[in-house]
């Protein structure tokens, strides 16, 4: 008995120590990417949060440090997405073009794809 449970044990500690911390980002690093439905003008690009409209998300927090911004945006179901700038995002494929302290700006395409609309979403 003492031998099946010390290998269920080990066994346990080998499955965590190959997920990896849950909060260190290098550990998801080679996760693969979520891809989205065919966008006009992006349709190799994947997209953060692919199932959602940009209506049905919520810019809830900027973290700006130097020159490393990122965005963090929630749904009604409470799933959080985290972008950066140059990520796309949402069925739309918006893609985040700045990151500012209080607010983001964001590149839509219509049906140019060689001219943006631009929108702003503030905290």
């Amino acid at each position: 008995m003492r031998y099946w449970i010390t290998a269920l044990f080990c066994c346990a500690q080998c499955g965590f120590a190959a997920n990896g911390d849950p909060f260190n980002r290098e550990s998801h690093a080679n996760l693969p990417a979520t891809t989205s439905a065919l966008s006009f003008c992006h349709p190799e690009q994947s997209a953060v949060a692919p199932h959602r409209s940009l209506q049905q998300l919520r810019l809830i927090g900027i973290f700006k440090e130097k020159q490393q911004a990122e965005a963090w945006f929630i749904d009604e179901e409470k799933h959080i997405f985290s972008v950066k700038v140059g990520d796309f995002v949402a069925t739309e494929k918006a893609q985040i073009h700045q990151i500012e302290k209080n607010q983001i700006t964001l590149w839509l395409w219509k049906t140019q794809c060689d001219k943006p609309e631009l929108i702003q979403r503030k905290l």
